[in-house]
């Protein structure tokens, strides 16, 4: 069998997977931690599932950057274009999955907030619609966020890796002159520029994860023993109201 990109393919060792970079900084969102009860609020435990999610996206993340990285020192050293290939796809799928983190961090505001909206197109604006209602002060945070990643150059990149072909990669652009099909070569993103998108999202991530850990103390600080067990048998209560179980 002749070589062939598979032939580059080099996994790094686990102590690169441990060494700290710019996606630590935004590892993790901590749980909450739920009563152990017969049926807990519908909200937490959802608030719950979407936290868990996020960290899980986070750890995605931390592996394609690390090969990320793996292949530029390998490139760097010597030279080899498969080398390069794989830097760049790991690069492109980076941006992609931080993307995707910065979606997960929505649904938690979803369910912080009680704000009941379903998973549909368009779900994060329609999020940042609903809070601005509920918690102005807290939107204007998030809205400074969204309108970082979301500039016109990130989103370009982000969209282009999505739907179209990605701009980390040399190729050719359609042109339409006198009505004849043309094209026009494009130019790669450099690896600079690539390392220096990432960890400017990574930044605002970083802002994200804090301003909603902050919410989520806020929203649910921590009860001492006493506190707890009102809380339980206060839930348990209304459990067996709404289940026809109360005692007469």
């Amino acid at each position: 069998m002749g070589k062939d990109l598979f032939t580059s393919f080099v996994t790094p060792l686990k102590k690169e997977f441990r060494e700290e970079d710019c996606i630590d900084d935004f590892l993790g969102i901590p749980k909450l931690n739920i009563p152990n009860i017969v049926i807990p609020p519908a909200r937490d435990c959802l608030l719950n599932d979407a936290i868990i999610n996020y960290n899980n996206e986070i750890v995605v993340a931390k592996v394609f950057y690390v090969f990320a990285r793996k292949y530029k020192k390998l490139y760097e050293e010597k030279s080899n274009e498969d080398y390069d290939f794989w830097m760049r796809k790991f690069m492109e799928q980076t941006i992609k999955e931080l993307y995707s983190i910065y979606d997960k961090s929505m649904h938690i505001i979803n369910y912080l907030y009680d704000l009941q909206v379903k998973q549909r197109i368009k779900f994060s604006k329609k999020i940042m619609q609903s809070l601005k209602d509920k918690d102005a002060e807290f939107y204007s945070k998030v809205n400074d966020i969204y309108n970082t990643l979301y500039d016109n150059d990130k989103n370009g990149v982000r969209n282009d890796i999505t739907h179209n072909i990605s701009c980390l990669f040399p190729s050719i652009d359609l042109v339409i002159k006198d009505g004849r099909t043309s094209w026009i070569r494009k130019e790669a993103m450099t690896i600079e520029q690539a390392d220096n998108m990432i960890e400017e999202i990574s930044v605002a991530l970083k802002k994200q994860m804090t301003i909603i850990t902050n919410k989520i103390y806020e929203k649910y600080p921590k009860k001492d023993e006493k506190e707890l067990k009102e809380f339980i048998k206060k839930h348990q209560d209304e459990m067996n109201q709404k289940l026809g179980l109360n005692k007469k």
